[in-house]
C-alpha cells in the first residue's frame, strides 16, 4: 500500500472512531475539547477521502444527535434564523446548482465536486454539519461561564501547532507533510505552516491562541510558557490575514477587557517587539522577504494598476485576496445577487470569470476554486440579504443574553470573559474565515447564552420542556 494512503487512512479513522468513541460513552465535554484541539491542528484533516476538517468530522458523527434534539434548538432564536436561511440556501442550490446552473470557465474540467450540483451538496452537508457542531456545544456546556473548556483546548491546538512551526523552522523539518504526506510547500524557506495546510492557517491559529490567552482575567506561568510557542509560530508564518487577527484582537480585549488583560497586552506586546527584533537582527533576510510578503499583499499585489478600476467598489475589492476580490467583483458588477445570493458555496464558479487581471490570472488561468474567506462577504455571496440578516439575528440574540448574565449574574468576572471571547470569535469570523469550523464553536457560545437565559426566565415550563440545552449529561 502507498505510503501517503494508509497514513491518510490512519488519519482518518482518527478523525472519525474519537469522536464515535466520546458520543458512545456519553463524553460530551471531551467532544468538546476534542473537536476545539483539531481546529488548530490539521493533520487530521483527510483530504483524500473526505477533504473536511476533522471539526466537521465531528459534526457529522454528532449529526443524528443533533436531529434528534431538534424539538429542543428549535426554541431557540439564533437556531430557527439559521434554519429559515438553510432553507433558503436549499432553494438557490436547487436553482443554481441543477435547475439553472453557474458556467463553468474550464470548459467541464472540474471533477464532481467542485461542479454546480457537487458543490451545492458539499457544502449543504458542510452548513450542517457546523451547525452539528454548535449544538454540541449548546449541549455540553453547563452555564456561559464554562467557555473555558472551549478556549482551554484551542489555546492547546494553537500551542502545539505553533510549537511545530517553531521548531520546523529551526530543524528545518515540515511537520505537515511529515504526518500526511501531502502538499510539499514552496515557500518554507521563510514561511512555515506547522501542523496546517498552509502558513496563513498557522498564522489564524495563533491569533487565536494568543488572544484568548490574553482574554484569560489572571495566567499562570504555564500560560506565559505556551504563549511562546504560539507567538512564535505567529511570527515564523508571516501570515498578513493571522497579524492583521491579532492586532484586531489586541485591540478587542483593550477595549472590552479588564485592567488585568491591559497588563497583560504590554506585557505580551514587549514580548512579541523583542522576538521580532532578534529575528531581523538574526536573519535579516527572511525579516525581508516577509515583510516583502506582507507589504505586497496590502497592496494588492499590483492588480489596482492592471485593471484600473472604474468605481471606488471595484477598487476596495482589488484590495482584496484573489478569492475575496474575485467575488466580490462578480457582486458589484452584477447586483442583483447581492440581494438574491448565488447559491450555497456557488459564488465561485461566477467568480471564475472576474479573477483580477495580472497575477491572479497566471496562478489561476482557468477560474478559482475557493469561496470567500471574509465573513460578511460570504454570507452575502451566498445568500444575500437574508443571509446577512439571519446571521445578524444569531448574532443579536446572543450578545442580548451575554451581555444579560454579565450584567445581572453574581458571578459576572467569568460572564464577561465569556462574552469577550463570543466577540472575538464574531470579528475573526468577518476578517478571515477559517477553513474549520472555528465559528460553529463561538457560535455554540452564544447560543448556550440564549438558551440559558430562556431557561432563567421561565425555569419551570422551559426546563421540563429542554432539560437537556444548556446543561451537560454525565462525563
Amino acid at each position: 500500500m502507498n505510503a501517503v494512503l494508509a497514513r491518510q487512512i490512519v488519519l482518518l479513522a482518527i478523525s472519525v472512531s474519537v469522536p464515535a468513541l466520546l458520543i458512545l460513552f456519553n463524553k460530551p465535554r471531551h467532544l468538546v475539547g476534542w473537536c476545539c484541539f483539531t481546529l488548530f491542528t490539521e493533520v487530521f484533516d483527510t483530504t483524500i477521502f473526505t477533504n473536511l476538517p476533522a471539526g466537521r468530522v465531528v459534526g457529522l458523527v454528532y449529526l443524528p444527535v443533533a436531529i434528534v434534539a431538534a424539538r429542543d434548538w428549535l426554541k431557540l432564536t439564533p437556531a430557527r434564523a439559521w434554519l429559515v436561511n438553510f432553507i433558503y440556501l436549499i432553494g438557490l442550490g436547487v436553482l443554481f446548482g441543477f435547475v439553472f446552473p453557474w458556467p463553468d470557465s474550464t470548459g467541464g474540467f472540474r471533477p464532481f465536486n467542485l461542479m454546480p450540483q457537487g458543490r451545492t451538496i458539499v457544502y449543504l452537508v458542510r452548513v450542517l454539519s457546523d451547525f452539528s457542531v454548535t449544538i454540541l456545544v449548546v449541549r455540553a456546556l453547563r452555564d456561559p461561564s464554562d467557555t473555558r473548556i472551549v478556549t482551554k483546548w484551542l489555546t492547546y491546538g494553537a500551542a502545539v501547532t505553533g510549537a511545530a512551526g517553531v521548531v520546523g523552522y529551526l530543524l528545518n523539518i515540515d511537520f505537515y507533510l511529515l504526518i500526511t504526506g501531502l502538499r510539499e510547500y514552496a515557500t518554507r524557506d521563510f514561511r512555515e505552516r506547522g501542523l496546517s495546510f498552509e502558513p496563513r492557517g498557522l498564522g489564524l491559529s495563533c491569533a487565536y491562541g494568543l488572544t484568548l490567552l490574553l482574554i484569560k482575567p489572571r495566567r499562570t506561568q504555564k500560560d506565559w510558557l505556551v504563549m511562546i510557542p504560539i507567538a512564535g509560530g505567529l511570527l515564523f508564518s508571516f501570515s498578513t490575514s493571522g497579524l492583521a487577527c491579532f492586532a484586531v484582537g489586541v485591540a478587542l480585549v483593550f477595549c472590552f477587557g479588564s485592567g488585568r488583560n491591559r497588563i497583560a497586552l504590554a506585557t505580551a506586546a514587549i514580548a512579541l517587539l523583542l522576538m521580532l527584533t532578534i529575528i531581523a537582527v538574526v536573519r535579516p533576510a527572511l525579516f525581508g522577504d516577509a515583510t516583502h510578503e506582507i507589504s505586497s499583499r496590502l497592496e494588492g499585489r499590483g492588480t489596482t494598476e492592471a485593471n484600473d478600476p472604474p468605481n471606488m467598489a471595484e477598487a476596495i475589492a482589488l484590495r482584496l485576496d484573489v478569492f475575496d476580490a474575485s467575488a466580490a467583483l462578480f457582486l458589484v458588477r452584477n447586483p442583483r445577487y447581492i440581494f438574491i445570493g448565488t447559491g450555497p458555496g456557488l459564488v465561485s464558479l461566477p467568480a471564475s470569470f472576474h479573477v483580477p487581471k495580472g497575477i491572479y490570472t497566471v496562478v489561476w488561468p482557468n477560474g478559482i476554486d475557493s469561496l470567500p474567506t471574509h465573513g460578511l462577504l460570504h454570507e452575502l455571496a451566498n445568500s444575500g440579504v437574508i443571509g446577512i440578516v439571519t446571521w445578524l439575528i444569531g448574532v443579536w440574540s446572543s450578545m442580548k443574553a451575554l451581555n444579560y448574565f454579565a450584567a445581572h449574574d453574581h458571578r459576572r468576572g467569568p460572564y464577561r470573559e465569556a462574552r469577550l471571547v463570543f466577540i472575538v470569535g464574531m470579528v475573526f469570523f468577518l476578517l478571515q474565515i477559517s477553513p474549520s469550523p472555528i465559528w460553529a464553536v463561538f457560535r455554540g457560545v452564544g447560543w448556550h447564552a440564549v438558551a440559558a437565559r430562556l431557561r432563567g426566565r421561565r425555569p419551570a415550563a422551559v426546563q421540563a420542556a429542554i432539560p437537556e440545552l444548556g446543561s451537560a449529561a454525565p462525563g
